[in-house]
């Protein structure tokens, strides 16, 4: 009978770890390839190449590819390949429905113009975008809206010699010029064969622009994965049609990144440093790095902390990797929260925070009998536990489920994350969710990447 038990026991762990792993997110998918590709030909025809297809010629249609086979494009499992490719369009784009690689063969390049003045793309990928290759790519782009050159939704990597190239179709028209652009992620061009030219019209003209509004990107004008020793050369074009090209000294761009805290804690303490559940210190410790910018850039720690719920203590600047004391006069029934931050010379801040609880108690009652705590005093009107709990019955749960302040659906699927469900509708939770539909290549199956 035990032997029988113990069997059941292990089909039902079996059984919920299945069923856990269903509901974890995609995120962790290192892509999401659309099944096909949006191209044009020489001829200005509009073609899209499904995974396994290819263009042998510039004038000819998608054909089935067999290994071997001459082809001037060609598409397989989310990389379109480019060997002496000369597209042509009116008013079209190589276009993506999410990620794309795009690798360089040959030498190849994608023309497009417009004289309407609705937005125009050269290069358009609705995830992230990644050119490489030995070959050169030139791009060009003219419309009379805004007009991309290259565009992507979630970061463009660039490897690849490369030529951008993009204007007005009427110089006297309004409407944005973009060489590259992000809507959100990093732009990163690490090749050394690269121009990008944007002139004409009577708007604003960017060479390379990201869009994105993080922690890491200076508002609508994101920070650029290059650096290295530049010259920057400007294009000035009038409503005649005359130029004038400018080219600057050599400027450093030094290399960049955010502050990042590789060692930290916060514990009550005694006031010699000896850590005590009720000790009516907090000792604390925080070491982080930053981007030397030459020697420009420095990183200054702070701590500060508060009774749950609080307001906030002042800031007390600590030394990188020593043990510091804060407070005095705690109380040992209240907890405490503890903020570490790492600020650096360029404003970029990094947090950490952790949570000093009450001294230990096996259960604690709350004045007025309206909550109880176990291990700890209670402070709030609910039911407290810092101990590690085991249910051996069922457990029911009538309102949402949180998990440090979030509900388990909403950490389950964060923005960014990927949900296949067997409905065409778009999923209704988490509360306030936005989903935007991705393809699956399976028929029935759904994806859906959350947005908001």
């Amino acid at each position: 009978m035990k032997k029988t038990n113990t069997r059941s026991r292990i089909v039902s762990i079996l059984l919920v770890l299945v069923m856990l792993l269903s509901l974890l997110p995609t995120t962790a998918l290192a892509a999401t390839y659309p099944g096909s590709v949006r191209v044009y030909n020489a001829s200005g025809a509009i073609t899209s190449l499904d995974d396994g297809e290819c263009l042998v010629t510039n004038n000819g249609s998608a054909t089935s590819y067999a290994g071997g086979t001459s082809y001037v494009a060609r598409y397989d499992s989310g990389t379109l390949y480019l060997k002496d490719y000369h597209g042509v369009s009116a008013d079209g784009q190589i276009y993506a429905d999410g990620d794309l690689n795009i690798v360089v063969e040959n030498d190849s390049s994608f023309t497009t113009s417009v004289s309407t003045t609705n937005n125009l793309y050269g290069i358009q990928a609705g995830g992230k975008l990644n050119i490489s290759g030995s070959g050169k790519l030139t791009v060009t782009a003219n419309g009379n809206g805004d007009v991309y050159g290259i565009y992507a939704k979630e970061g463009v990597t660039i490897s690849a010699p490369l030529v951008v190239n993009v204007g007005k179709v009427d110089s006297s028209k309004n409407g944005s010029l973009y060489g590259i652009y992000t809507k959100s992620g990093a732009i990163s061009l690490s090749g050394n064969d690269m121009t990008v030219t944007a002139t004409g019209g009577t708007s604003t003209v960017y060479g390379v622009y990201n869009a994105a509004d993080t922690s890491t990107a200076i508002t609508n004008n994101g920070n650029i994965g290059i650096s290295g020793t530049l010259r920057p050369t400007v294009t000035v074009t009038d409503s005649r049609g005359r130029s004038v090209t400018v080219t600057g000294e050599a400027v450093t761009v030094a290399a960049y990144y955010p502050p990042a805290i590789t060692a930290s804690m916060a514990a009550r303490c005694a006031a010699d440093g000896t850590e005590k559940d009720d000790g009516a210190y907090l000792k604390v410790k925080c070491a982080a790095q930053c981007a030397d910018v030459q020697g420009h850039n420095t990183v200054v720690l702070r701590a500060r902390f508060r009774p749950m719920g609080g307001a906030w203590s002042g800031y007390v600047t600590l030394l990188p990797g020593a043990e510091q004391l804060l407070g005095g006069g705690l109380d040992s029934g209240t907890s405490y929260e503890v903020e570490l931050s790492a600020e650096d010379t360029v404003g970029n801040v990094r947090v950490v925070r952790y949570t000093a609880a009450t001294s230990r108690v096996t259960l604690h009652l709350r004045a007025g009998g309206m909550g109880a705590a176990f291990g700890k005093y209670a402070e709030q009107e609910a039911l407290e536990c810092v101990w590690p709990a085991v249910f051996y019955g069922d457990v029911a749960v009538s309102g949402a489920l949180t998990v440090n302040g979030q509900t388990v659906e909403a950490m389950l699927f964060p923005v960014g994350s990927v949900r296949l469900t067997d409905s065409p509708a778009a999923p209704e939770t988490p509360a306030g969710a936005v989903w935007e539909s991705v393809e699956t290549g399976i028929a029935g199956v759904y994806g859906w990447r959350r947005t908001t």
